[in-house]
């Protein structure tokens, strides 16, 4: 990793050394917070930029049309997400990931093209061509069983001189994202999944999403997908509407220029990101911890040195523009205290009702710390149910600090965390109906009883001990994820 971005930034973009710059890096969906982390300490202390940025694809691809609510289906190489985005926070809880991409339908293109022309070899740099000229969708499922009487086929010239004919084969591409089964997947198509997602979010955002969907990567670019995926949309949804948004040429662009020796040189209006002095005051939660917004520009290796400085800066102006309709809405408006502003100190401390939460011998958990202000949501079990699956999907990503001498680090951020899941038990326990409490209470138990055992590994360093206690911890938390959905 290390190598490879040294080449980037400085063979082909053209950095020097002690003249490093500010970068932004995008992360697919699902990317763990810990390895976030790795990543600016990487780039501060080997790399010294004046400026780092991490953002998710699906954020940036909003920004890039001027959002910052909506709903993004990226199909990838190997895999679709789709991720609903709010006031530019990508809600988890309610993403999803497909297991089709393009390298599947390249695939199934080569396999249908075989049984059509067994007699012909061909090279799948042939095939990634064949699909972008010829592959289309059909209007809807009836249209499709009807092509294979209606559909004219094509003969085609490869390089090396073979001849082969392309029928309905064009369709099968296309129509294995809106049916799975053609691809052998017990599972529902692309457009039920993008509605199965956004139900899982408030229904305050629902016409926000579906009116704002985005369409990402070079599948999408199919002759007919973006009319059948609108068709289905609107049979999917009753209520409302569902529309999808291009990107457009942005009015306000960043100033590039170019000197005669072909570097180029960005200049942003308003320069905010991770800087190198708070890096170092606060650390590494520097980077969790600053606005979600794009400021700095990023590179890819497979790209040259120009058009790594112009690919990933096309929301830069939006997303300018957007902080600065913030910041002066935030100068112009003093925030009302709307009952969640703590104006008494010391801070409170929460206090449970359910002590059989507490363990049997001790009386209390090790792992619950004092000194924290945990935000009182009231006593809704939907929302300490979602805080709940919120704390567990971060400590489900804990896997992959373990084994890399990161045992205080993981220490410390599991006492935090299961301290939020501490209390927020309580609530829910004391909110749920009678017959819903025992197994809550044994949910709860078994789960403080594995951070016990978790945290004590941690203790004592013990990285065989670690990674064997958060094997049960983790089946435990998928279990709670699952309970609380």
């Amino acid at each position: 990793m290390e190598d490879m971005l040294s080449y980037v930034l400085y063979s082909n973009i053209g950095w020097e050394m002690g003249e490093e710059g500010q970068i932004l890096f995008t992360e697919p969906l699902f990317t763990p917070k810990a390895l976030r982390e790795q990543l600016a300490q990487l780039m501060f202390e080997k790399f010294n930029v004046s400026g780092f940025y991490d953002s998710e694809q699906a954020v940036l691809s909003l920004y890039a049309i001027g959002r910052i609510s909506g709903c993004t289906v990226d199909i990838g190489h190997g895999k679709i997400d789709i991720a609903p985005v709010c006031e530019g926070a990508v809600q988890h809880i309610a993403s999803k990931r497909f297991d089709i991409g393009g390298t599947d339908l390249t695939n199934l293109f080569v396999q249908e093209l075989k049984k059509s022309n067994p007699s012909v070899n061909i090279d799948i740099s042939d095939v990634e061509r064949l699909k972008e000229q010829y592959a289309c969708c059909a209007e809807d499922q009836l249209a499709f069983e009807a092509i294979g009487s209606s559909c004219r086929p094509e003969r085609h010239t490869l390089p090396d001189g073979q001849v082969i004919t392309i029928g309905k084969e064009r369709y099968i591409v296309g129509e294995a994202l809106y049916q799975p089964h053609i691809l052998g997947l017990e599972d529902y198509g692309v457009v039920h999944q993008l509605v199965t997602s956004v139900s899982n979010v408030a229904p305050e955002y629902h016409r926000q999403l579906l009116e704002n969907t985005m369409l990402c990567g070079g599948t999408v670019s199919m002759t007919g997908f973006e009319d059948r995926f609108q068709r289905e949309a609107n049979l999917s949804v009753s209520a409302i509407c569902p529309s999808l948004v291009k990107p457009h040429r942005c009015q306000q662009q960043p100033r590039i220029s170019s000197s005669s020796s072909g570097a180029l040189s960005i200049h942003f209006t308003l320069p905010v990101a991770v800087a190198m002095a708070p890096y170092l005051h606060p650390g590494l939660t520097v980077a969790s911890s600053q606005p979600r917004m794009l400021l700095v520009v990023a590179c890819h290796a497979s790209t040259g040195r120009r058009s790594a400085c112009l690919s990933l800066s096309f929301g830069l102006a939006a997303a300018t523009t957007l902080l600065q309709q913030r910041a002066a809405r935030a100068a112009a408006d003093e925030p009302a205290n709307n009952g969640w502003w703590l104006t008494e100190f010391p801070l409170p401390v929460p206090k449970i009702l359910n002590k059989e939460l507490n363990n049997s011998e001790t009386g209390t958990r090790s792992f619950v710390r004092n000194g924290i202000y945990i935000a009182d949501i009231g006593p809704s079990f939907a929302a300490h149910a979602y805080r709940l699956r919120s704390t567990a999907f971060d400590l489900l990503a804990l896997e992959d600090l373990l084994g890399h001498d990161a045992s205080n680090y993981v220490n410390k951020y599991l006492r935090l965390k299961s301290t939020f899941m501490y209390y927020d038990f309580d609530k829910i326990i004391t909110a749920a109906d009678a017959n819903q409490r025992p197994p809550l209470l044994d949910l709860a138990t078994r789960l403080f009883d594995s951070f016990e055992r978790l945290q004590l590994a941690c203790t004592d360093k013990e990285d065989d001990k670690i990674a064997s206690c958060y094997v049960d911890t983790k089946a435990i938390l998928q279990e709670v994820m699952s309970t609380m959905a």
